[in-house]
């Protein structure tokens, strides 16, 4: 779980209790032995965060109960993925079973009623786009952390001008997920120049490589780039049956699913070989 301060990436919507005080049967505290990395530390944190936001943004004095709808957003393509607070608090390793759990416990809490299944229903005036796409069966986005290279250190750049990921839109974090789903290495704000990430993405395509995965390359934003013009270097790999220029294919459609805009820089996968 994060220890440090809880940061909201540009551009993402803030978390917030839902409003259905009397769904209890889907309140996150009578759920969580169900929720994978959720234990009491961290609902009652999220459970601090949203609570907070809602006072502060809607001016409202009391609290309401956590949903496992609440840990849940809606992306730019129209599909369901964990809120991103709720990525900085429950640990990495969790995030793709906990929305799998999260989506299940959803539908198998909804009350039955004349054999058919009642949805809860947005409070009028409260709109709650994640209770929408759970209701319609939207598809869910998994994040799959494991190829996600770590945070490098002592790799030909002294790390002037680091900045943390979350400064980076939410729309660049939805990339990244969606190429690391492709077999796309990532690196997202985890290197302070771009050679060291490059050679960081390499290491870890021959780990992943030799627990049978299928790694097709490499995405970056180094840490040193601007979040407002962040460069995206990119680079294919020997051995695999897609060359840089698909991965740039790639990088751009999901760019546009997102509406977000960058340069793209690419580099050839063989100069970084040790």
């Amino acid at each position: 779980m994060s220890k440090g301060q809880l940061t909201l990436p540009p551009n993402a919507e803030p978390l917030l209790p839902s409003q259905n005080r009397t769904a209890i049967n889907h309140h996150i505290e009578t759920n969580i032995d169900s929720l994978s990395g959720v234990h009491s530390a961290e609902a009652g944190r999220l459970f601090d965060r949203a609570n907070m936001n809602s006072l502060e943004l809607q001016n409202r004095f009391d609290v309401d109960p956590v949903l496992v709808a609440d840990y849940l957003r809606v992306r730019e393509d129209d599909t369901l993925a964990l809120h991103p607070i709720v990525c900085q608090v429950v640990k990495e390793e969790h995030h793709d079973q906990l929305l799998d759990d999260l989506v299940r416990t959803y539908h198998d809490r909804l009350i039955q009623e004349s054999g058919t299944s009642r949805s809860l229903e947005p409070v009028p005036g409260f709109p709650e786009p994640a209770l929408d796409g759970l209701n319609e069966g939207i598809d869910l986005s998994h994040r799959r952390p494991e190829f996600a290279i770590n945070a490098v250190e002592d790799m030909d750049c002294d790390g002037r001008d680091i900045r943390p990921a979350t400064d980076y839109p939410i729309q660049a974090h939805d990339i990244f997920a969606d190429l690391r789903k492709k077999g796309v290495v990532t690196n997202l704000a985890k290197s302070g120049c771009e050679a060291c990430g490059h050679k960081a993405g390499h290491k870890l395509a021959t780990q992943l490589r030799s627990e049978e995965y299928t790694v097709h390359g490499y995405a970056g934003i180094a840490a040193s780039a601007h979040p407002e013009r962040p460069l995206i270097s990119v680079q294919g790999f020997d051995g695999s049956s897609w060359g840089s220029v698909d991965v740039v294919d790639l990088v751009l459609d999901r760019a546009r699913e997102h509406s977000f805009q960058s340069d793209i820089k690419v580099q050839k996968a063989g100069v970084l070989k040790q």
